[in-house]
């Protein structure tokens, strides 16, 4: 059984995209929103729109070691509607595939250097295969944890 040791999330968009089809819906729906207290968005924030970071995930990258090599799996929700609408009411996550494999030299690089080959070689990845090309990956959490990372003792762990 592979041993993850980290979940790297997939979201539909941006939080800045997010954030800017948030204004759109907020433009549109202006004639029907009630003014609450002389402040229409504070209504409609706390009535319509909820935590991008929490609700807007439809995948995850999940990275494991296997013998010396650094496997990345796709696990995906594939959700029925392709317009954009707040919030997805069930959710379930499923096993895509192996997406990619990595061969790291973790004797002779840094923890920095580790992190950064992996965030690019996802990168060059995701650029080449649109079923994922399309999702942001959101790198800023395995950025602050791989940094500081010992990642043989990860890698000798993870092949016990």
């Amino acid at each position: 059984m592979e041993k993850y040791f980290f979940n790297i999330p997939l979201y539909r968009f941006s939080k800045e995209d997010f954030m800017l089809k948030v204004d759109e819906v907020r433009k549109k729906n202006l004639a029907f929103t009630v003014i609450h207290n002389n402040d229409t968005s504070s209504y409609f924030d706390e009535k319509m729109v909820y935590n991008w970071e929490f609700n807007e995930i439809v995948g995850y990258l999940r990275l494991y070691h296997q013998l010396n090599i650094l496997q990345v799996d796709y696990w995906s929700y594939e959700h029925k509607r392709k317009d954009w609408q707040f919030g997805i009411k069930k959710r379930k996550f499923q096993f895509n595939r192996t997406m990619t494999q990595i061969l790291l030299d973790y004797d002779n690089m840094s923890s920095e250097l580790i992190t950064q080959t992996i965030v690019n070689r996802l990168i060059n990845y995701q650029e080449g295969h649109p079923e994922i090309g399309k999702y942001y990956i959101d790198f800023q959490s395995f950025n602050q944890v791989g940094n500081a990372l010992d990642w043989n003792k990860i890698k000798t762990s993870s092949n016990h």
